[in-house]
């Protein structure tokens, strides 16, 4: 068939038309939409930046030519092309960013292996398929046709594209503090991709960022004369005994909800009317996924966007709670229902081992979450007089079908028949095991010597909100005897919690950590989220967020320096 025949034409445009619908369907994935936006200027966006996606016509090309080298090259790009876009859509839709290209080594396809339940039940949309069909549609219409250079100029149309925006924001590099997401809607993929590949050949030594002073406590470097002037400990006694839970996926909405006219989290209802409660408590999570909790408790430092940090943390180099704990003279377990391979948490608490203990679920345990998370915690407190206990809820993770028969009865469920009743049931066991958890310190608790925290990893993705700061908000809540309930809406994250703990104990090493203690001031507080946003409470009550500018960066960048290229 010639290429100039009206056929061969249609089919060129059907391959043209095909990838800028590609680029359609990411840029719908990364456009969020917030109240007030005007939906028309956003397809309008959309549409254009689906542009970048006809430099794709290169391996198109390729494929169309006799050398079968070429040809084998020209599919492999392409299919790499829908593959990276398949990762993209689902990525960002659980995770909220786009991480470096680099961020999943081999070492994580384990890990991958192990959540694909999780993200076929409550990730996977119409995107992926779509993008599927696209690519193959894509390459046999390639195959057939063998088009000749006459499809090359479309490149013209990204490039011109490219160059616009070149000229508008200058080089990639400005774009860096607006986050990955902002780079590839304005500069395409393919320089994205090519843009981080070269940052990661370009680096020197053994680790990911280069040495760097430490940028200091957030609030004290990038919040207001107010907001620094709380400085008051509104609770200041100490505890000899102080427990963490946090829970994979909790909701707000599931402490309140009830399911078939019963209450699903009675027990932490209950519970929270006699803690400090806060309602302006945020999601950390970056390229480590759900690790990232546990790194930014770890450390006091913002999780790395660039590779998963509990995985490749050179923890050796880093002065942890653990460390400071340990030189304390208190003892701490850590404790996660899950093997220890998962997200590389047995390389990080590997290197830990000299200053906490630390136990993950074994092949054959049959024992419940409850029996695991109280037996651990009646052995803490059998063998030392003060003690740290950090217990990792796995249960809570999606698909949320690992709840009894005994509590689908109970609710008058259907196990599967909907993704928001597999969750509040199992949420209603989630909230068994912490009053199991809570019953076995609880004298020690009434007698004012013991401490309880209770937070989350991350929301359940199932009662979302148009206005994106609703979807990063998760629970957080200090209970004791001696501590003062209040309501309070102090802005903060997850690495206030290392400063925290420390007071807690009375501890007062002058440490590094860019948390405050969750004690001092009463509404307050500013966050700096890896998604290159900042979150802050004006003084009128209301949330603001806002993208970073440069004065972030330090604090993005620091934790990279720690980092190992390789383990």
């Amino acid at each position: 068939m010639k290429i100039g025949s009206a056929n061969s034409t249609l089919s060129i445009f059907l391959i043209v038309l095909l990838l800028y619908l590609s680029g359609f369907v990411l840029s719908s994935r990364l456009m969020v939409v917030s109240p007030g936006d005007i939906w028309g200027v956003q397809v309008a966006k959309m549409s254009v930046s689906a542009l970048h996606a006809l430099v794709m016509v290169a391996p198109v090309y390729l494929i169309g030519r006799r050398s079968l080298t070429l040809q084998i090259l020209g599919l492999s790009l392409l299919a790499a092309y829908f593959l990276y876009l398949m990762f993209l859509c689902g990525y960002f839709g659980y995770f909220g960013f786009v991480p470096e290209v680099y961020t999943f080594g081999f070492g994580n396809i384990g890990d991958m292996s192990r959540v694909l339940d999780h993200y076929f039940a409550q990730v996977l949309s119409w995107r992926e398929p779509t993008l599927l069909v696209l690519g193959v549609a894509t390459a046999v219409l390639a195959i057939r046709i063998k088009p000749g250079a006459t499809i090359l100029l479309t490149i013209l149309v990204p490039v011109v594209l490219f160059s616009a925006t070149f000229y508008r924001y200058g080089s990639s590099a400005s774009l860096a503090y607006t986050g990955n997401d902002s780079f590839i809607r304005r500069f395409g993929v393919v320089p994205f991709v090519a843009s981080s590949a070269q940052e990661w050949f370009a680096m020197d030594g053994n680790y990911i960022g280069a040495p760097m002073a430490f940028p200091g406590n957030v609030v004290d470097q990038l919040g207001s004369d107010r907001q620094r002037s709380n400085t008051e400990n509104l609770n200041p006694s100490s505890f000899d005994r102080v427990s963490l839970i946090q829970i994979e996926s909790l909701d707000l909405e599931a402490i309140t909800s009830s399911l078939n006219g019963i209450s699903v989290m009675p027990f932490v209802s209950e519970l929270r009317k006699d803690c400090i409660d806060f309602a302006n408590f945020f999601t950390l999570r970056s390229a480590g996924g759900s690790a990232d909790a546990e790194f930014t408790v770890a450390t006091g430092m913002l999780p790395s966007t660039k590779a998963p940090a509990i995985r490749y943390a050179d923890f050796s180099a880093i002065d942890t709670l653990y460390h400071v704990l340990e030189r304390n003279g208190i003892d701490t377990l850590f404790l996660h229902n899950n093997v220890s391979g998962f997200y590389g948490r047995n390389h990080a608490y590997g290197q830990l081992l000299p200053v906490l203990d630390a136990e993950f679920l074994e092949p054959g345990d049959n024992r419940t979450e409850a029996e695991i998370a109280t037996d651990a915690l009646s052995g803490v407190f059998e063998t030392g007089d003060r003690s740290f206990y950090y217990f990792f809820n796995f249960q809570s993770h999606g698909p949320f079908k690992w709840y009894s028969e005994d509590t689908a009865a109970r609710f008058g469920v259907t196990k599967g028949a909907s993704k928001e009743t597999d969750y509040l049931a199992t949420m209603a066991e989630v909230d068994d095991m912490i009053r199991q958890v809570f019953e076995v310190q609880r004298d020690e608790y009434d007698a004012g010597r013991a401490v309880f925290l209770l937070t989350a990893d991350h929301q359940s993705g199932l009662f979302g909100s148009p206005a994106v700061v609703d979807n990063l908000r998760i629970p957080m809540m200090i209970c004791g005897a001696n501590i003062q309930a209040r309501k309070s809406n102090r802005v903060s994250t997850s690495v206030d919690i290392y400063p925290t703990v420390l007071s807690l104990f009375g501890i007062n090493e002058d440490v590094q950590t860019m948390g405050t203690d969750l004690q001092l001031g009463k509404d307050e507080g500013i966050a700096i989220l890896p998604s290159r946003q900042i979150i802050e409470l004006s003084e009128d009550g209301s949330i603001s967020i806002a993208n970073c500018n440069e004065d972030c960066d330090p604090f993005l960048n620091y934790t990279d320096q720690f980092i190992l290229q390789s383990q």
